[in-house]
Parts: C-alpha cells; sequence; structure tokens
C-alpha cells in the first residue's frame, strides 16, 4: 500500500519510517501539525490533509475567490437598493417617505415602476452571488448559505410580481390580488430568513470571521430585522401608516447593513482557512 513515496511495508510508511501514533478520529500529527485523515495507517486522502499544503492551498484559494466574488456582490446590492429607494419621490410623484411601502415605488402603473422591478432584480442577482460566494467560502456554515439564497430569490420574485396600486395586504385588505398575495409572501420569507441567517452567524461565525465586534453586530442585525418586522406587521394590522413606513425601513436598513458588513468581510478575504497551514515535512535523513 503506497502512502506518499515507496511501499508501505509492516509498521512502516512510505518514507521507510515508524508511522505516526495514532490519535482519536483518525487524527495524526505530521511536523507539528494535526492532520484530520479518514484512514487507519494514516494516509490522508488525496487532495485532504496534504503535509505539503499544496492541495490545500488550491482549495483555500478556490474559497477565497469564492467569498470575494459573493462579497462584492453583497456590497453592491445596497447601494443599488437604497439609491432606488431613496430617489422614490423623484420618480413616483405621491410617494411619501413616511407614509408609503417601499414596493408602492414599483407597482402597477407607477411611474418609476420599470426602474424600481429593475433595482430590485439586480439586488436578487447579487444577493443570490453573495449566497453562493458564501456557501463556497464557508463550507462548515450550509444552513446559513441555504438561508441566504431566500432573500435574493424573494428580490427577483418581487420584481417579476409587483404589487398593485397602494400594495394591498393579502388576508388584510380585501382588495388584494394574487400578485399581491406572492409579492407579500416573497417579502416575507425573504427577510424572515436573513434575521435567521444573521442570529445564526453571531452564534457560527468561524474564529477570525471579521472584527472582534462581528459577532455582536450580527445578533443584533438579525433581531432588528426580526423584531422591526412584527412591529410593521402590527402597524399594518392597525392601519398605521407611518408606523408601516418607520418599521419597513428599519428592518431594510438592518437587512443591508448585514448584507454590506458581511460582504465586506468576505470581500477582504476575511474567511479563515479550516485549519493552520502545515509546515513541509523535512526530508529523511
Amino acid at each position: 500500500m503506497a502512502c506518499g513515496s515507496g511501499i508501505v511495508g509492516r509498521g512502516h510508511t512510505g518514507s521507510g519510517h515508524p508511522p505516526p501514533p495514532a490519535v482519536a478520529n483518525n487524527t495524526r500529527e505530521r511536523c507539528g501539525w494535526p492532520v484530520v485523515t479518514s484512514r487507519a495507517d494514516g494516509c490522508a486522502p488525496a487532495g485532504r490533509g496534504l503535509p505539503d499544503g499544496t492541495g490545500r492551498d488550491r482549495e483555500v484559494g478556490r474559497r477565497r475567490r469564492a467569498g470575494q466574488v459573493g462579497g462584492a456582490a453583497a456590497v453592491l446590492a445596497a447601494p443599488v437598493f437604497l439609491g432606488a429607494v431613496a430617489t422614490g419621490g423623484w420618480r413616483a410623484p405621491g410617494f411619501d417617505q413616511w407614509s408609503s411601502f417601499v414596493s408602492e415605488l414599483g407597482a402597477t402603473g407607477s411611474p418609476g415602476a420599470v426602474a424600481t422591478n429593475a433595482a430590485f432584480a439586480i439586488v436578487g442577482a447579487c444577493l443570490l452571488v453573495f449566497a453562493a460566494g458564501f456557501g463556497v467560502s464557508l463550507p462548515g456554515l450550509r444552513t446559513i448559505g441555504a438561508l441566504l439564497v431566500v432573500p435574493g430569490a424573494a428580490f427577483v420574485v418581487l420584481a417579476l410580481s409587483p404589487c398593485s396600486a397602494g400594495c394591498p395586504i393579502a388576508l388584510v385588505d380585501a382588495g388584494a390580488t394574487p400578485a399581491d398575495a406572492v409579492h407579500n409572501a416573497a417579502a416575507t420569507a425573504g427577510l424572515l430568513a436573513l434575521s435567521l441567517a444573521a442570529m445564526l452567524m453571531a452564534d457560527r461565525a468561524p474564529v477570525g470571521f471579521g472584527p472582534a465586534w462581528f459577532r455582536p453586530f450580527s445578533a443584533i442585525a438579525g433581531a432588528t430585522v426580526g423584531l422591526a418586522g412584527a412591529l410593521f406587521g402590527l402597524a399594518v394590522l392597525v392601519r398605521w401608516p407611518g408606523g408601516i413606513a418607520l418599521f419597513e425601513r428599519l428592518m431594510l436598513v438592518a437587512a443591508m447593513a448585514w448584507n454590506t458588513v458581511t460582504g465586506g468581510i468576505l470581500l477582504r478575504g476575511g474567511a479563515p482557512s479550516d485549519a493552520p497551514r502545515p509546515r513541509r515535512c523535512p526530508p529523511p535523513p
């Protein structure tokens, strides 16, 4: 059986030296670094746990590049979205930042519908790229990566299924259309998923991911999205326009802030590798 170079004889590795002592979970100590293996003889599977780090370096580079692409997309999403909302009053006469739904900018018949829905589609595409880059860069956080797909898909649905005039809420307003129901469901799912992703990231972020304040920031951002979303729903039920506008914008700003900060960390190559880089083993005497 080959391991490294040469033939592995009884009680020896391919280098002709005794095998390293066994450690729990098939872990071997090589050159002072733990190398996780899946074989009892201490040989690492091809491309994983290589003592010279060659295969690992390629994998780390691939993950970092994916994270940087995803991070750049997340950073881009915020100004596109905020720009579309901030300039809404110029493109849609009658739109009021303090009483109108954001989605009214893209409502059927709105003068700014085309521009707003195009911006929503761009934001959705950016967030989908962010989710993909996050998942590749941090494969140990697949649950969070899957949750991040939902906001991206939600923005695409918002663009493809704009609400009707006034953006009535399904199950609350009798005049709500099927398109309104789809629009409402997509927005709700996207914000809930992002709130959960942020709170999970506060608990599961790898050691060394971003600055020391990232974990508490992530917890606060996720909780803000969830709490503001609940207060938004209450404002809708009691038909309080000022509360609707305030809480909707609060949860959207918190969500975009989390996307931007997390994306910025990935863009700077902040996703840590799974283990310290192994040193090259000295040649046998």
